[in-house]
């Protein structure tokens, strides 16, 4: 994968201004190097490796990573897809029931579309009832 390339997969549906805007390059650059038509210097380099949570070789070889992941979200895009607070998704996200990645600690945290789509299957599936519980309520009617 070319850098062009990884650079819009890692954008995702944040917009080319406001992915340009917080690593501090003009949007015209951003889709230079989104084009492959310009190389980023050093320095923008490590900017979008730490933007992004992935090492600077990252943004160039790791084809493997993004295979099959899907589109990655900020807490903030995945909370409003949810419908909660950014506050909500992260006691989730820290109790172990929303699955992320982050690549450092204190790094910034992505969540897939796949983890969200897993997430609101298993909290709207409608539970099983307690098979001891059912039995002794039917019990508990007959008599």
């Amino acid at each position: 994968m070319n850098l062009g390339r990884r650079l819009k997969y890692l954008r995702g549906h944040r917009s080319g201004e406001e992915v340009a805007k917080e690593l501090g390059i003009s949007a015209s650059s951003l889709r230079m190097y989104e084009t492959n038509q310009r190389v980023p210097r050093d320095s923008v380099k490590k900017k979008m490796a730490d933007y992004f949570g992935v090492t600077v070789e990252g943004l160039f070889y790791e084809e493997q990573e993004a295979k099959g992941m899907g589109a990655l979200l900020t807490r903030k895009e995945a909370a409003a897809r949810l419908g909660v607070t950014v506050m909500t998704l992260d006691a989730e996200r820290n109790s172990g029931h929303l699955a992320y990645i982050q690549r450092k600690p204190g790094g910034k945290v992505w969540i897939t579309e796949e983890a969200l789509a897993e997430y609101l299957a298993r909290a709207t599936h409608p539970a099983r009832p307690d098979g001891k519980a059912a039995r002794a309520l039917r019990r508990v009617r007959q008599a």
